[in-house]
């Protein structure tokens, strides 16, 4: 990008205008069916209900029973580890809808176990290839004969996801593309499954206090709307569209001097509007690898920590600038090539934060980044994360969260425990719940620092995000106080803040990935190890 001409970029821009006015059009259907597509039904699809359950029931019932009686001598680690790969597989057979419910878990280090969270990473990976001629009656219906726009396609994909796989082909002019198409009757499936989740998850409310605090029904209606605009391959390419905008923007600015940054450009696909339909898109290939393929031997020194913070403050910019980021973070939605520049593809799962929203948000993260606690629970409260008329004072007393350099992992494990117990029956006591915005934020920053942090795992995140939050509250800061009414400084941002954000107290002199990993994985095992609590 960057290397058309000023006519030629300006017309660009006008044509882009043109296909986000009609794409509105087509968002604003998908949200008004939205309703009826996440009602609870009286009586869930039959047949995709035995079919889950046979296959989930397997996973956690029959199997482990089987493994117990034919297996004795395999220990409980060993046994645990044959479930989970029992779940991610009846995932990867029963298709895209719980595949995408494993990327969710794949995300969760330190919320689920580290064993269930590296099974399901596989789920990413290892969708099977649908057959060519498949795909190739797909691309046909949508785009005419092939041989009027394409000199060759290769029938290998270069990947498969669970929705859509992707493909490398030439256009009739040399040109080098790839052509991602959608699997076909797909989305008929995936509606089936969205009402039998409609069906369970009211269930599940109040019945497992994780499950409470993520909210399932907003968990099945966040499902159900990124899942839902994911189908239509035209949406996507608007939110590519405006995605690009945003990062183009954030680099303008680094560039001008009116903040530190790098300035480094970005590559994102750049689509043939004349060949994207519902189902295809014919689309520029991203150079690099992506990072799930990369081993830290193949990257030059310091790559992977300007990578986190390029990243970083892409999010950053996204979420409270723009009220727009690309929503999956993944290892292989991420590439880099070989002068480190970052360039990301896939953009059907995309965050949107609009008007008050978005100021919610942004009240959030600065009250995250100055240490600021009641800044944090209160944006949290006007994105909807606790029940209407909450006293926020109060939340941040009950709760314990206004305690500098606090570290849970200096407590007892009976304090542990004890703590741990007390913040989530407060959490529940005073209706939380995590809001959409929030959870996609959360898995773009869970799958950002686990990439990079295995990468080069003694890396100082602390000290990289500090480095990156004082440059993006650098560039804007002024606009931003105006927003949220009160000014924020770059030297607002302490590391005493950050630390306080993370639950890492001074005793730890680098918060590495190593470290945090070694603290998750410290916490899962007191909470996992802590008797049942007492009925009262």
């Amino acid at each position: 990008r960057g290397t058309d001409g000023a006519a030629g970029s300006a017309a660009r821009d006008a044509e882009h205008d043109r296909y986000l006015a009609d794409t509105a059009r087509l968002r604003a259907g998908i949200r008004r069916r939205l309703p009826a597509l996440v009602r609870p039904p009286r009586i869930p699809p039959v047949g995709r209900l035995v079919v889950t359950s046979a296959l989930i029931g397997w996973a956690l019932g029959v199997g482990r029973l089987a493994d117990r009686v034919f297996r004795p001598r395999l220990g409980h680690e060993q046994r645990r580890a044959r479930t989970y790969r029992r779940l991610r597989r009846a995932a990867e057979r029963l298709g895209p809808s719980y595949i995408k419910l494993a990327q969710l878990i794949a995300a969760g280090e330190g919320v689920f176990p580290d064993a269930l969270v590296a099974e399901c990473r596989a789920c990413r990976d290892r969708v099977p290839a649908l057959e060519w001629g498949r795909i190739r009656r797909v691309l046909e219906a949508d785009l005419g004969p092939l041989h009027e726009r394409f000199a060759g396609i290769d029938p290998t994909p270069l990947a498969a996801a669970s929705i859509a796989q992707v493909h490398a082909a030439t256009l009739a002019d040399g040109t080098p593309v790839v052509v991602k198409v959608q699997r076909p009757r797909i989305a008929r499936r995936i509606e089936r499954d969205i009402a039998v989740l409609a069906w369970a998850a009211p269930r599940l409310v109040g019945r497992i206090p994780i499950a409470a605090l993520a909210n399932p029904p907003a968990l099945v209606d966040l499902f159900a709307e990124t899942i839902s605009e994911e189908l239509d391959f035209r949406v996507e390419v608007a939110n590519l569209i405006e995605v690009d905008r945003a990062l183009r923007a954030g680099t303008a600015r680094a560039r001008s001097g009116t903040g530190a940054g790098t300035g480094a450009a970005w590559h994102l696909p750049d689509p043939r509007l004349d060949a994207v339909t519902k189902r295809v898109i014919v689309m520029s290939r991203v150079p690099g690898r992506p990072l799930s393929e990369l081993r830290a031997e193949d990257l030059p020194a310091g790559t992977a920590a300007a990578v986190f913070g390029r990243m970083t403050d892409a999010l950053l910019e996204g979420t409270c600038v723009h009220g727009v980021f690309h929503g999956d973070f993944h290892a292989g939605n991420v590439f880099v090539d070989e002068h480190g520049t970052v360039g990301l593809v896939d953009f059907g799962i995309t965050g949107r934060l609009e008007g008050a929203r978005r100021i919610a948000f942004l009240r959030y993260v600065i009250g995250l980044l100055t240490g600021d606690v009641a800044a944090q629970v209160e944006g949290m409260a006007d994105l909807g994360a606790f029940a209407p008329g909450a006293d926020v004072s109060r939340l941040v007393a009950d709760l314990g969260l206004d305690r500098p350099d606090f570290d849970p992992l200096e407590l007892t494990e009976e304090e542990f425990v004890s703590e741990f117990r007390a913040l989530i029956s407060g959490l529940l006591a005073s209706g939380a719940r995590i809001p959409k915005e929030l959870m996609l934020f959360i898995k773009n920053f869970a799958y950002m620092t686990s990439v990079v942090g295995a990468l080069d795992p003694d890396m100082d995140i602390l000290a990289q995000f500090e480095r990156t939050a004082t440059s993006f509250v650098a560039r804007n800061g002024v606009r931003m106080a105006g927003e949220i009414g009160f000014a924020v400084r770059p030297d607002h941002v302490t590391e005493a803040a950050l630390r306080q954000a993370m639950g890492v107290s001074t005793a730890e002199r680098e918060v590495t990935w190593r470290l945090l990993r070694r603290r998750r994985a410290e916490m899962t095992e007191r909470i996992a190890a802590a008797p049942p609590a007492r009925a009262s």
